[in-house]
């Protein structure tokens, strides 16, 4: 089984990718991590707000 690390600790939101992919993945929250980084989402669009969460989640990824 594909494991999918869902970027966020909103638990609405990861019911609703759930809901779009189906049960063929196992889903691993932010919540999962305890240790990871919280982000401000503070960019103007929810593409800059994405961005910004990808590149700070890689950079703390990289250095654990």
């Amino acid at each position: 089984m594909t494991t999918l690390l869902i970027a966020t600790r909103n638990a609405h939101k990861v019911g609703e990718i759930r809901a779009i992919l189906g049960a063929q993945f196992q889903f691993l929250t932010l919540n999962d991590f305890p240790n990871a980084p919280k982000i401000v989402e503070d960019e103007e669009t929810f593409a800059g707000n994405a961005i910004k969460k990808a590149v700070e989640l890689a950079r703390w990824l990289s250095t654990d």
